[in-house]
Formats: structure tokens, C-alpha cells, sequence
């Protein structure tokens, strides 16, 4: 006899689940501009986009959608021009 748990590590988180842990992971970084930074998520794949002054900046970003529970992969769009 199965039980079923409403509770699965299994299963990916969902996209709105991700797009709000990295927004708020964005907003925490004071390295990163978040206000210039754009977010989006499909089936798990992070993409940010926009425009920093600096290559660290552009890191510590994609670092922030990384770190986020469920995340697949990041698409770093985020172009540096000082």
C-alpha cells in the first residue's frame, strides 16, 4: 500500500517560485544594480538581462539566479559597458 506525500524533492520548483527567490537574491547583492537587471524563467532555466558598469557586477548576478532553489541553468544575457 503506496502513500503519496504532498511534499516531493523530486520535482522542480515552479518557475514563479524561482523568478521570485532570484529577484529577491538580486535585491539582497548591493553589488548588483537590480533596477537595470531583468529576470525571467521557463520550466527551470533562468535568463537575466540588462546592462552593468562592471564584469563583477554581471558575475555576482548570475551567481544570484544560480543559487536559487530549482534553478536548471542560467541564460546570462547581462551585457558590461562602463
Amino acid at each position: 500500500m503506496g502513500s503519496s506525500s504532498p511534499l516531493s524533492v523530486t520535482e522542480p520548483a515552479a518557475d514563479l517560485d524561482i523568478l521570485l527567490q532570484v529577484r529577491i537574491n538580486l535585491r539582497l547583492d548591493i553589488a548588483v544594480p537590480r533596477h537595470r537587471i531583468s529576470v525571467a524563467v521557463a520550466n527551470g532555466w533562468v535568463t537575466i538581462s540588462g546592462e552593468v558598469a562592471h564584469a563583477f557586477q554581471r558575475s555576482c548576478a548570475e551567481a544570484d539566479a544560480r543559487s536559487a532553489v530549482g534553478v536548471l541553468g542560467v541564460n546570462n544575457k547581462i551585457a558590461v559597458r562602463p
